[in-house]
C-alpha cells in the first residue's frame, strides 16, 4: 500500500507548565491526577484474563503472561501484576536471571524486564505471531513463531546478540514453529508443524551453533512443545498421544506403561521435565496432565472449571497450571488448591453505588453482589432470572431490575421481589440522590417506563414502543430517559416531553454532573461515538473524534468524563482532549460507574469487575502511549504522555527523537517547528517544580501529502526523556514507543 506523507499537527513539546489547557464543564485532567491512576482487577483476583505463558528459575518466583499484554509475577508468596502497556496476547516468557526476562506474543512484540520496569524492543517480525522464546543469556537470546496470515505456513526464527535481532534461514517451507528450548549457544532445538505429501507432520531443528538443520523425528503428529534438563535430556510432545525423548544422540517415542487409557487421543501441548527426570504433560482436549515419576505414569485430572494453557513443574516438586479467564490451580501431595481468587463468574451487567462504601454489581442468573468499601461479596437474590439495572438510594436500600418485569428492593431482611405490573423486560432504575424526595423510575423494552412512589409502582403510557436503555433522576426530580433511535424523554415534576436530540443514533447510557450549586449538566453517550450534554436548556452534540459504540459514562467527582466502548475501550476527558484509557479486561465490559471521589468501577462478563485507581509511576521521567500500535496510511496519529516528577524540582529540557524504518533508518529530532534530520537542537530547558504531574496529548499526526519524515511504510520508534541541563546527562527513565504504518 501506499503510504501517504504525514506532517506534524501540534506538539506540546516541553513546554507543560505553560500549557493551558480549554475550560469546559468538565475539569482538568491534570486536577484530577489522571497520569496517576490506572485499571486493575478486583475479580477474579490477581486478574481474569486467558493466561498461555508461565515460565521461571525457581517454583518460588513465576513470571505468566496471557491476553492483552497481561505479565504477573509471583514471588514469595505474593502476586505482582505489571502493566505492559501494550494490548497483544503474550504466549511465552522466559526468564534469563531475575533482572533480565523476555516475554513474546502477536505482531512480533517481545518485551524485557530489567528488574524494574518492562520495555518493548524492537524486532524484524512485524508479521509474526511471537510463540517461544529461550536463551542461555542476553547476548544469545532465541525466539521462534509463525505467520500472522491465514492463507500461508510460514514460520520464523530470530536471534538477539546482545544488541540486534537477526531473522535467521532454517531451509525449511511451509512450516511454522512453536517452541523452542536449549542448553547452551550451541544446542538449541526448536519444534512446530510442517507441511508436505498433503498433510502436516512433526518438524524438529537443531541450531550446533552455526547452522540450523533438520532433525529425524520418526513423526508424523505435529509438534508443540519442547523442554529438557541440564544434562541435555530432551522432551517433544504433540498431537496424537506423541511423546519423544532425546537421549543424547537421537529422539526416539518414550514407552508408556501399557494399562494408560486413551493415550493416541491425547491432544499434549505443553511438556515440564523436574530435575529429577519426572515429566508433566498437558492434554488439552481431556483437561488432564500425564505424569511420570520414579518409573511409574499416571494420569490426573485438572479442575473442569476452565480450560489449561501451560504448566509449570512436576507432580514432584509442585505443579502448576493456568488457562482460561485467569484461573491458576496448583497441584501438590495429590490434590489440586486454587491460586485465583474468584467472587462470581456470572456476566455482570450493570454496576451503580451511593458512595465509595456502597456499592452494587447485578447481572445474569440473579447475581447481586454489594461492596462495602473494604471487600466485595455476594448476595442473594432469590431470583435466577438475567437482572439488567441496580441503583442504590442514599438511605440505606437498593433496588435492581431485571428479566420479564423482575423488580426487587434489598432492606434490612434481604432482597425481596416487588410487583411491577409488567412483563417487558427492564434495563434500568434510578432515583434522586437526596433523602427528602421519593420519586424512583424504571425503563426497558417497549417503552416501558415505572414510577414508584414508595407505595407502589405505577405505569404511565409513553405512548411510545421503542426500548429504553437508561434513567437518571437529578437532585430537584427531573428525570432524563435515553433509548433508540436518539429518543430523550425529560420529566420536569409535571409532565413528560419528547425532545430533539440532533440524532438518530441509539443513546445508551446517562448521568448527571454537578457543576455549581445551582447548575447541573446532563451526559448522554450511544452509537457511533455520540456524546450529547444537556446545559439545562438543550441539548447538544460534543465531539468526541470516536466511531465506536458508546455503552457506558462515568464523571468523577473532579469532574473528569469517562466514556465506555462496545469495544471495551475506555476514554478520557480532561476538557480540551481525549486520552485512551485501557481496561485490561479481554472479555466484554458491559457498565462503569463514578465515584465521588476520583475512581471508577466497571464490570463485565465472567464476574469482571475492574477499579481505576491511584497508581505510582516510575519518576522523574516520562512515559508515551499511543492509541494503538497499527496503523493504515489513512490513519491519525495520537500519541499522548504522562509526566511525573517526584523529586526535587529540576531545570531540564525534554528530547524527543524519531527512528525512521529500514533501510534508511534516519534519525528525527522534533523541535517547535516541526521534524529535523540528525542535529537539530534541544528543545529548551524549562524547570519542572517537586511533585508535578502532567497528562496529555503530546502531539497528533496526520495524513498529508507533504514533507518526511513518515514517507515509507514500517515500524517507527518513538523515544523520550529529560536531559539535565546542568549535569549534561539524561534523568529519569527513558520513554520508548513503537508503531507500525502500513
Amino acid at each position: 500500500m501506499h503510504l501517504t506523507k504525514r506532517h506534524l499537527l501540534h506538539a506540546v513539546i516541553a513546554l507543560f507548565l505553560c500549557l493551558g489547557i480549554g475550560q469546559s464543564v468538565f475539569g482538568d485532567l491534570s486536577d484530577s491526577d489522571i497520569g496517576r491512576r490506572t485499571w486493575s482487577w478486583v475479580n477474579p483476583w490477581p486478574q481474569g484474563n486467558t493466561l498461555f505463558g508461565v515460565g521461571g528459575t525457581s517454583s518460588s518466583s513465576l513470571f505468566l503472561v496471557g491476553e492483552k499484554g497481561t505479565i504477573l509475577q509471583y514471588a514469595d508468596g505474593e502476586w505482582n501484576s505489571w502493566n505492559s502497556r501494550v494490548s497483544n496476547t503474550l504466549s511465552a516468557v522466559w526468564e534469563v536471571r531475575p533482572d533480565s526476562v523476555y516475554a513474546v506474543g502477536e505482531q512480533g512484540l517481545v518485551l524485557h524486564y530489567d528488574g524494574e520496569t518492562w520495555s518493548r524492543m524492537t524486532t524484524v517480525a512485524f508479521n509474526f505471531d511471537l510463540t517461544g522464546v529461550w536463551g542461555s543469556s542476553d547476548e544469545n537470546l532465541f525466539v521462534v513463531g509463525r505467520s500472522r496470515s491465514q492463507d500461508s505456513l510460514e514460520g520464523v526464527i530470530l536471534r538477539y546478540d546482545g544488541s540486534n535481532w537477526l531473522k535467521m534461514a532454517t531451509g525449511l517451507k511451509d512450516f511454522e514453529l512453536r517452541a523452542i528450548w536449549g542448553t547452551g549457544p550451541s544446542d538449541v532445538w526448536a519444534v512446530g508443524l510442517q507441511y508436505g505429501n498433503q498433510a502436516l507432520h512433526g518438524v524438529i531443528l537443531h541450531y550446533d551453533g552455526r547452522e540450523w538443520s533438520v532433525s529425524s523425528t520418526g513423526t508424523y503428529s505435529p509438534l508443540f512443545d519442547v523442554r529438557g534438563d541440564e544434562n541435555g535430556n530432551g522432551y517433544a510432545v504433540g498431537s496424537d498421544g506423541t511423546v519423544l525423548n532425546y537421549d543424547g544422540a537421537a529422539w526416539s517415542f518414550v514407552k508408556y506403561d501399557p494399562s494408560l487409557s486413551d493415550i493416541t487421543w491425547s491432544e499434549f501441548r505443553k511438556v515440564s521435565v523436574g530435575p529429577d527426570g519426572s515429566l508433566a504433560v498437558l492434554d488439552v482436549w481431556q483437561n488432564r496432565v500425564l505424569s511420570f515419576h520414579e518409573g511409574t505414569w499416571s494420569w490426573i485430572d485438572i479442575p473442569p472449571d476452565f480450560t489449561p494453557n501451560a504448566i509449570h513443574g512436576t507432580p514432584a516438586s509442585g505443579l502448576l497450571t493456568v488457562g482460561s479467564q485467569g484461573h491458576m490451580y496448583r497441584y501438590d501431595q495429590g490434590s489440586w488448591s486454587p491460586l485465583t481468587n474468584v467472587i462470581t463468574t456470572s456476566d455482570l451487567n450493570a454496576i451503580r453505588g451511593s458512595s465509595p462504601e456502597n456499592v452494587f454489581a447485578v447481572g445474569k442468573g440473579g447475581v447481586i453482589l454489594h461492596y462495602d468499601g473494604g471487600a466485595w461479596a455476594p448476595m442473594q437474590s432469590g431470583v435466577n432470572l438475567e437482572l439488567r439495572g441496580v441503583w442504590a438510594s442514599p438511605w440505606e436500600y437498593a433496588l435492581a431490575v431485571g428479566a420479564e418485569g423482575t423488580i426487587l428492593i434489598n432492606q434490612d431482611n434481604g432482597w425481596a421481589p416487588m410487583e411491577s405490573g409488567v412483563t417487558s423486560d427492564l434495563n434500568a432504575v434510578y432515583g434522586p440522590p437526596i433523602t427528602d424526595y421519593y420519586a424512583i423510575y424504571a425503563v426497558g423494552k417497549n417503552g416501558v417506563v415505572l414510577y414508584y412512589d414508595g407505595f407502589e409502582w405505577y405505569h404511565p403510557d409513553m405512548g411510545i414502543d421503542v426500548d429504553l436503555n437508561d434513567v437518571w433522576v437529578s437532585e430537584r426530580g427531573q428525570v432524563f430517559v435515553v433509548g433508540q433511535g436518539g429518543l430523550i424523554l425529560q420529566f420536569d415534576g409535571r409532565s413528560w416531553e419528547q425532545v430533539p436530540s440532533g440524532t438518530s443514533e441509539d443513546l445508551n447510557a446517562i448521568t448527571g454532573i454537578r457543576v455549581s450549586a445551582l447548575s447541573q449538566y446532563v451526559v448522554a453517550v450511544g452509537d457511533s461515538g455520540t456524546i450529547l450534554v444537556f446545559d439545562g436548556k438543550t441539548w447538544s452534540p460534543f465531539p468526541s473524534n470516536l466511531s465506536i459504540d458508546l455503552i457506558g459514562v462515568g464523571v468523577t467527582g473532579l469532574r473528569s468524563l469517562f466514556v465506555l466502548g462496545r469495544d471495551g475501550s475506555g476514554h478520557l476527558h480532561d476538557g480540551a482532549l481525549w486520552q485512551p484509557s485501557i481496561l485490561p479486561a479481554s472479555v466484554a465490559v458491559r457498565s462503569v460507574w463514578a465515584d465521588s471521589r476520583q475512581d471508577l468501577f466497571a464490570v463485565g462478563d465472567s464476574g469482571t469487575i475492574l477499579r481505576y485507581a491511584e497508581q505510582n509511576l516510575p519518576s522523574p521521567g516520562v512515559t508515551l502511549l499511543s492509541d494503538r500500535s497499527f496503523y493504515l496510511s489513512s490513519d491519525t496519529i495520537h500519541i499522548t504522555a504522562w509526566v511525573e516528577n517526584k523529586g526535587p524540582s529540576i531545570q531540564v529540557a525534554f528530547y524527543l527523537y524519531l527512528f525512521t524504518p529500514p533501510p534508511l533508518s534516519e534519525v528525527y529530532y522534533l523541535t517547535g517547528s516541526g521534524w529535523h534530520p540528525a542535529s537539530a537542537p534541544m528543545l529548551a530547558s524549562v524547570n519542572i517544580p517537586a511533585g508535578f504531574t502532567f497528562a496529555g496529548e503530546l502531539l497528533t499526526i496526520l495524513p498529508s501529502t507533504s514533507e518526511p519524515p513518515f514517507d515509507a511504510p514500517g515500524m517507527y520508534r518513538i523515544e523520550a526523556g529529560f536531559f539535565d541541563v546542568d549535569v549534561h546527562n539524561s534523568v529519569g527513565n527513558l520513554s520508548t514507543l513503537e508503531f507500525y504504518i502500513e
